[in-house]
């Protein structure tokens, strides 16, 4: 399920909305990949509060993320691992936040794919006992 929610664009934000959507239906990943093809400046979250994650995209470059305790590639990996829940993406002019991602997107992407493929085999070599 998505919905979108727009406001009269200002004269400095050429658009601003607000996108809620399911992971469910959306993967994080897919989400991610998108902002940086389409060249979004936008801040996703994830969830609510304390266990909420935030992502900051600049001109579909991402620039920092939280959630929890942990922030920049790390946080990335782990939120990657979320694959239930619901986002909003609002788009506008992010905060003036300190970046804590130094990699391009898709060189952090892919990182974090080899990660998953990681857990992934760790958890199925447990499972077997190798």
């Amino acid at each position: 399920m998505l919905t979108a929610q727009s406001k009269t664009p200002s004269t400095h934000e050429p658009w601003d909305s607000c996108l809620v959507g399911d992971l469910g239906t959306w993967p994080l990943g897919e989400l991610l990949l998108w902002l940086h093809q389409t060249q979004r400046t936008a801040m996703v979250r994830l969830g609510n509060g304390l266990r909420g994650g935030v992502l900051f995209f600049k001109h579909g470059c991402l620039v920092r993320c939280e959630w929890g305790q942990l922030g920049g590639e790390e946080a990335l990996i782990g939120l990657m691992g979320v694959t239930q829940g619901t986002f909003q993406l609002i788009q506008r002019d992010i905060p003036d936040a300190r970046p804590n991602i130094g990699r391009s997107t898709p060189e952090v992407l892919f990182q974090c794919a080899v990660a998953a493929d990681e857990r992934a085999r760790g958890t199925r070599a447990a499972s077997t006992g190798n």
